[in-house]
């Protein structure tokens, strides 16, 4: 069950729109650092990688900045199997937050400026050893 009720909130001033969360995995926050998107996810919400005559580029630039306004390069690729990843500074972006697995992080579109797309990411952390969640209050914003 989605952890927002709610479609749209307001964050640093701006309107963003929910569009969808991922628990973490080994692999998301492991060595790799590769950040598997569930592909009908990737398809509906994120940047289009399919062209016109039906070919993939191969990969899709996105800037992330987090909640201290760091700037971070990622990059979205569609791989093997149809499976899409975002790879680029995600490994920093994991090590600077102490992500882990278990943790949700939670995808939101922020509505900035016309023509660009922004994207927020809330994450939360997994309570240690449980599958259960800490509450909303103690949540940590970043933006891509």
């Amino acid at each position: 069950m989605p952890l927002v009720a709610k479609k749209t909130i307001h964050m640093y001033g701006y309107d963003s729109k929910y569009l969808f969360e991922k628990e973490l995995s080994r692999a998301d926050v492991s060595w790799l650092k590769l950040l598997k998107i569930p592909a009908a996810k990737a398809e509906e919400h994120l940047p289009p990688l399919k062209q016109a005559d039906g070919s993939y580029k191969e990969i899709e630039d996105v800037l992330v900045y987090d909640a201290g306004k760091k700037l971070h390069w990622m990059e979205i690729s569609k791989r093997l199997f149809g499976i899409y990843y975002i790879s680029g500074q995600w490994d920093d972006f994991v090590s600077l937050h102490k992500l882990c697995d278990k943790d949700i992080i939670r995808f939101f579109k922020l509505r900035l400026v016309p023509f660009y797309t922004y994207y927020l990411i809330d994450y939360v952390r997994a309570k240690k050893g449980l599958r259960k969640y800490v509450r909303e209050g103690d949540l940590q914003r970043i933006v891509i």
